[in-house]
C-alpha cells in the first residue's frame, strides 16, 4: 500500500508519496528542522517518534541531502 510522507513546520508543509519500493524524496525544501509524519492518503497518520515517544526532529541543511535511513511504520 502506498504511503504518504509529510514534513511539517509552521510555515511550509511539503508532502510526497513513496514509490513502489517505499522510497521517498522531498526536493528543494528550505533548510530547517522538520518533524516527519507518515500516513495513507485517507485518514491514518502518525508522527515518527524516538524511544521516549518524542517527535523525531531532522535538521535539513542548505544544498545538502539528508538520508533518514530505513523507517518502519505501523498504522494500525
Amino acid at each position: 500500500r502506498e504511503q504518504c510522507f509529510y514534513m511539517i513546520d509552521e510555515a511550509f508543509d511539503p508532502s510526497t508519496l513513496t514509490d513502489g519500493d517505499g522510497r521517498f524524496v522531498f526536493q528543494d525544501i528550505p533548510a530547517g528542522e522538520y518533524v516527519l509524519m507518515v500516513g495513507n492518503l485517507m485518514t491514518e497518520y502518525t508522527v515518527l517518534t524516538d524511544e521516549l515517544n518524542q517527535p523525531l526532529i531532522w535538521k535539513g541543511e542548505a544544498d545538502q541531502t539528508l538520508d533518514v535511513g530505513d523507517l518502519v511504520v505501523d498504522l494500525r
